[in-house]
């Protein structure tokens, strides 16, 4: 007998902010500056780190709602990397 396929769903949380400063901290970087802005169910974390003693500057913004990671993006000088982006997942997924 052929058993039915069951769909199951998965809810990704994305990182927490504070296992980012964390990990950055581990790799020897110094957080220089923290913002973080909370209004309603949204959340948006800025997370600037320096390594080699200021010669190389990171900045990540995170953006949560609900608790849910939807954009993580890491700027460096003038170029700026999505790492993570909630609607790029769900059109992974539904594909």
């Amino acid at each position: 007998m052929i058993e039915p396929i069951i769909k199951t769903q998965f809810t990704f949380k994305g990182i927490h902010y504070l296992d980012l400063i964390a990990r950055n901290i581990q790799k020897g970087g110094i957080i220089s500056d923290l913002t973080v802005i909370s209004q309603d169910n949204l959340l948006f974390v800025s997370i600037k780190t320096t390594y080699a003693d200021g010669l190389t500057n990171i900045i990540e913004e995170l953006k949560y709602e609900n608790g849910l990671l939807i954009s993580w993006a890491l700027k460096a000088l003038d170029t700026q990397h999505t790492i993570f982006s909630r609607d790029v997942l769900s059109e992974y997924i539904n594909i």
